[in-house]
């Protein structure tokens, strides 16, 4: 077989299977549909990534898990058929499945009784064929569980499976448990679905799973988590110490008798659940003796006592959560502390050297400031009060002062302020994310390059007038954002727009340190050197992670259930900050003719929106799914008619969807393994047909008003200009022709409804505009100065330009401009929702009668860990 360099393609084939489609991909593999050449049916190939394949313990997980599916066999667990090795590639055959995971389904809503206690009894039947193999699931969450059309369940994903106890002459290691040696010294498993004793690191049984499934059921009847809370330190404090909620407080319509049941799966105790699947699937369908029913009485005694002895043992006992399992070389226990909760946006921390003090960027009354607070506990005290908007600090390293970015006059700067306040001081114009090396000499910064991007700079904080830019476009895609200096202060380490790179101050060459899809963001240096900290989507959640600057090998430091980003350390390594972030933003459609405005909040983000031509349905990006993907929701009279449905889901980022004229297809491009390609899509779904990809930059298609070309900014000629290639019948042609000439930074740009001129989104970062350039030949036009401007779209009969930009300002907001003379308007359509809210990326349907746009708006607080055995 053969592949393309990226993945396997459609059409080549692994043994005698045929790949036909790419269904998803995972932490261990890809899952393609494809077709038994042999027995003629459809079915499901599961690959590990040749990354993987010379990796003995990842492929010794890979084998087995495939050994577990073998040894059970039960109409509500994945059926597995064969198990193949074609050249590198590893791969497990499975039955084709077809339907939603129970996560996609509980999107919905609650089930209701009936429906709750039948996918409940499903779940049971297939567990208790698993029990009595002696394979304890260890890893129950509706994402695995999959649902049929018809309700039919099966369970899936045993990688973390525990095996029968060894057999006379088997080595432990090979019937540990799945996945024990992946993270050293981390819990197993996914916290929030995880029984008490699990999450202390004992040994489990199937009574854990019973925990689990309690929990699903909660969640099925109720809509929500049992133990929702707004941090994950609270979540798994509830989880070991607190009592369910009686889920009748959510709907006093469930039978008592079913929730008593839930309320036993839930105690903390394994003695006092149900013992057996099949004792629990007796209750549940009403076939259990009244011996073996706890009364009320029972169960609710034993809550109060858990009450108790919450109250006695005080949130601090329970907050060890992490220190639980940890060991070996791994990353240290730590015990995680809360330093603010505000109800807006905290965020950017900055331990000063000592640990002691945290700064970060708060955001009061409509403006951000610059704020320390100690990490103890404590009043917090703002240290800057002038200036439109200030933000990520950063200490000198002997704790006497910071520096901070400072938007004034609509530019950012770097200026410096003491750790008591005072007057700011400016020290370095037109620069952002500053870093201070570790002997207090020089200063690092980003700033826009020839190129229109930010690129990494350094300067002398003796002569910040000859600073100097040190990476280019060789050194990573797109912005270069969030220096931090090695603790020798011989390499800075930055993120580009998805990985990680290292960059030698002695001229040596940049190497990138991470190339993986998930974005990876704001690096932080460890005190040792040895690791870098940074924010990363990897296994579809916001988490702090590490990699080792040796080996590239990658831990998770934070379980990701609050979206923890920006990681700070002190000095000896002992603490490490972050910051939690929870979105609050989503799609807004304006009914233009009414003013009725209706919120879409599909789940994380979701940007980049489009109308389909007849109004039907609305597309977008969204990292819903862990990862960003395209995403349609159906539109009925201007309001979502359905459930957000994943329209991509393959390998690296996909973005930018748009609508062809005629609603046939949706064009968009993809960020794989460092290289973007604009892509074609079917808009009813399907295959997608790869357009451009002759080794340039490809990104941010947009078509012709006739549908005939689709336009896109390509870096082919030497800069970034906007190209077009004539497309028929969703291919395109080998004949390029290139649009625009401007020669400086394009970020992005819209075609006019006539046809005759591209609004452009050009300049430098932080100071780009809107330009106005003919087709027919003449002069670019500039129609904005200081907009700040990051998206621009037409509204349909071509009136006007509708621009995102900061406007002089700090605050994103979208204004119309006249394309003729450039003259501001408001557009009251787009008023926040929210106090804080930022409209951003927008658009409107063809016939003119929809808008949409994307709001931002979040909130987060600040959080410390304390290593308790060794430090990060």
């Amino acid at each position: 077989m053969s592949d393309d360099g990226f993945g396997i393609r459609p059409g080549v084939s692994l043994g005698h299977y045929r790949i036909e489609a790419l269904l998803g991909a995972g932490g261990m593999g890809e899952v393609f549909r494809a077709r038994d050449l042999r027995l003629g049916r459809d079915v499901a190939l599961k690959v590990l990534p040749r990354a993987f394949s010379q990796d003995a313990e990842r492929v010794a997980r890979f084998e087995r898990e495939a050994r577990i599916l073998a040894s059970l066999n039960h109409p509500n667990l994945l059926v597995i058929y064969d198990v193949g090795e074609d050249g590198p590639f590893r791969f497990t055959v499975t039955e084709l499945l077809e339907g939603k995971t129970l996560r996609d389904v509980l999107d919905g809503g609650p089930f209701g009784r009936d429906r709750s206690v039948n996918t409940a009894l499903q779940i049971l039947k297939g567990l208790g064929a698993a029990h009595a193999r002696g394979v304890v699931h260890r890893d129950l969450k509706p994402e695995n569980i999959f649902v049929g059309p018809e309700g039919h369940v099966k369970i899936l994903d045993f990688g973390l499976a525990t095996q029968p106890s060894p057999r006379p002459g088997t080595s432990s290691e090979e019937t540990a448990p799945l996945g024990a040696r992946t993270t050293p010294g981390g819990l197993l498993g996914t916290y929030q679905y995880m029984a008490p004793e699990q999450l202390r690191g004992e040994p489990v049984d199937p009574r854990a799973d019973l925990f689990a499934v309690g929990l699903l059921l909660f969640e099925m009847l109720t809509g929500r988590h049992a133990f929702a809370r707004p941090s994950p330190a609270e979540v798994v404090a509830a989880l070991l110490r607190e009592p369910a909620t009686d889920p009748r407080a959510f709907d006093s319509s469930i039978p008592e008798s079913l929730s008593l049941a839930v309320l036993q799966c839930l105690e903390k105790r394994p003695k006092d659940r149900p013992s057996r699947a099949s004792d629990l699937a007796q209750r549940l369908s009403g076939k259990a003796s009244p011996d073996s029913r706890p009364g009320l009485r029972n169960i609710l005694q034993r809550r109060r006592l858990l009450i108790w002895i919450g109250l006695l043992s005080g949130v601090s006992a329970v907050l060890f959560w992490i220190v639980l399992g940890r060991g070996g070389d791994g990353p240290p226990a730590v015990q995680p502390r809360q330093v603010t909760a505000g109800t807006s946006v905290e965020s950017e921390p900055a331990l000063s050297p000592d640990g002691r003090t945290v700064a970060y960027a708060a955001e009061t009354g409509g403006r951000r400031d610059v704020w320390i607070s100690d990490v103890g506990g404590g009043p917090a005290l703002r240290l800057t009060a002038d200036g439109e908007s200030n933000r990520s600090p950063a200490w000198f390293p002997d704790g006497s002062a910071l520096a901070f970015v400072s938007w004034r006059g609509g530019r950012p700067g770097i200026w410096k302020v003491g750790r008591l306040g005072g007057a700011p001081v400016s020290l370095l114009k037109d620069a952002e994310d500053p870093a201070v090396s570790p002997d207090g000499s020089l200063l690092a910064f980003t700033r826009a390059g020839r190129d229109g991007f930010l690129r990494i700079g350094v300067a002398s904080l003796d002569a910040p007038g000859e600073a100097r830019l040190l990476s280019d476009g060789s050194g990573g895609i797109w912005d270069h954002r969030h220096p931090s200096w090695s603790p020798d202060g011989r390499v800075l380490c930055y993120e580009d727009h998805n990985d990680l790179w290292l960059l030698p101050l002695d001229g040596g060459p940049v190497r990138a340190l991470t190339r993986d899809d998930p974005p990876d963001t704001f690096p932080r240096w460890a005190p040792d050197g040895d690791h870098i900290y940074f924010t990363s989507l990897r296994e579809g959640t916001s988490a702090i992670w590490r990699v080792s600057t040796g080996s590239g090998r990658t831990e998770r430091i934070t379980l990701g259930a609050g979206s923890e980003v920006a990681s700070s350390l002190s000095r000896d390594g002992r603490r490490l900050a972050y910051s939690t972030s929870i979105n609050r933003g989503g799609l807004v459609l304006v009914n233009l003719a009414t003013g009725d405005r209706t919120s879409l909040r599909p789940g994380r983000e979701a940007y980049e929106p489009d109308l389909s031509p007849d109004g039907t349905s609305l597309v977008f990006t969204s990292n819903r799914g862990g990862r960003f993907d395209l995403w349609r929701v159906p539109l009925d009279g201007g309001r979502p008619a359905g459930e957000p449905e994943r329209l991509t889901e393959t390998k690296g980022s996909c973005s930018h969807p748009t609508f062809s004229p005629d609603g046939k297809w949706i064009a968009y491009h993809r960020l794989e393994e460092g290289k973007r390609d604009v892509w074609l899509l079917p808009s009813v779904g399907g295959e997608s047909f790869r357009v451009t990809g002759e080794g340039s930059s490809d990104f941010l298609p947009e078509w012709s008003p006739d549908g005939r070309f689709l336009a896109f900014i390509s870096d082919r000629s030497g800069s970034n200009e906007v190209w077009a290639v004539p497309v028929t019948d969703g291919r395109a042609s080998e004949s390029w022709e290139r649009l625009t000439r401007l020669g400086i930074g394009l970020f992005g740009f819209a075609w006019s409804p006539d046809g005759q001129s591209l609004a452009c989104v050009a300049g430098t970062a932080g100071s780009s505009d809107v330009w106005l350039c003919p087709l027919g030949g003449g002069e670019a036009r500039r129609l904005t100065y200081e907009a700040g401007a990051r998206f621009v779209a037409w509204d349909a009969p071509g009136r006007r330009l509708l621009v995102t930009g900061t406007w002089g300002g700090a605050k994103s907001g979208i204004r119309a401009v006249s394309p003729e003379t450039g003259v501001l308007a408001p557009v009251p359509e787009t008023r926040p929702s929210e106090p804080g809210g930022e409209p951003q990326d927008c658009g409107v349907s063809a016939d003119g009668r929809l808008l949409v746009f994307y709001e931002a708006a979040a909130s987060g607080d600040i959080w410390v860990l304390e290593a308790m055995d060794r430090p990060f």
